[in-house]
């Protein structure tokens, strides 16, 4: 399966989470409307390819999406979070989404 998740379903965790994926800002952009920053994982996570990620070498690259006034800053370490409800699973010989959400619901 490969994992799919939007910039703006990637939260920061207000601490160290069994779950989360630990990671180090190295782009921060103020877009006006939103900030949008790219993190590299501290503890690559192992996968073919998705569309969110990108991975060079052993490296995880994760780009997020904030409210506009965010304070965050290059080289700042955080703990990542993903809301469980808006993750999508594709079948990787398909590209098929495998997640079946009601009707309303990301």
């Amino acid at each position: 399966m490969t994992l799919g998740v939007r910039p703006e379903d990637v939260r920061i965790a207000a601490g160290p989470s069994r779950w989360g994926l630990e990671a180090r800002f190295e782009v921060v952009e103020m877009l006006g409307d939103a900030t949008v920053a790219t993190l590299r994982a501290e503890h690559p996570i192992a996968s073919d390819a998705d569309t969110y990620t990108t991975h060079k070498s052993d490296v995880t690259y994760v780009r997020i999406k904030s409210e506009p006034r965010a304070n965050l800053q290059a080289a700042m370490h955080v703990t990542l979070a993903v809301n469980p409800d808006r993750v999508h699973l594709f079948d990787p010989a398909t590209g098929e989404n495998c997640v079946r959400r009601p009707a309303g619901r990301g």
